[in-house]
């Protein structure tokens, strides 16, 4: 699983920015995808089709609009909203909006209900971490 932050959520959903926005003067090294609310997520794509969740119970930290092709992703990064541009093929997803990168790996077919997978999470060549979690997608 990542990393716990330990991070009360506000009321108020992150807003909706570019990626390069978000990392402007971040300190790289130390973002983590954070998990979003479905007001959150709502407002960048819609319902999801697909989750990616560090738990079966969690929230997700990934979440993209098809089930297959071309699409849009949405993930909490550095208290913003990010849109990428996004495909999904079988369950794996991928996702960017330069210099952010996301990408699943699922152990399964996720359409029959979470099954374990492995994200990678870049930025730049700055960044490269990987996390266990699981990726659900709708039928």
């Amino acid at each position: 699983a990542g990393r716990m932050v330990n991070n009360p959520r506000t009321a108020e959903p992150a807003p909706v920015a570019a990626a390069g926005d978000a990392v402007s003067g971040a300190d790289v090294p130390s973002l983590d995808p954070a998990t979003m609310v479905g007001a959150e997520m709502a407002m960048v794509l819609g319902s999801p089709a697909c989750t990616f969740r560090h738990t079966k119970a969690g929230k997700p930290v990934l979440a993209v609009a098809a089930d297959d092709g071309p699409t849009t992703a949405a993930m909490n990064l550095n208290g913003k909203m990010l849109e990428l541009r996004a495909a999904v093929s079988e369950g794996s997803v991928t996702a960017e909006d330069p210099p952010v990168r996301l990408s699943t790996r699922p152990e399964g077919d996720p359409r029959f209900g979470p099954v374990e997978a492995e994200m990678i999470f870049e930025i730049g060549h700055q960044l490269r971490v990987g996390y266990r979690g699981y990726i659900e997608c709708a039928r």
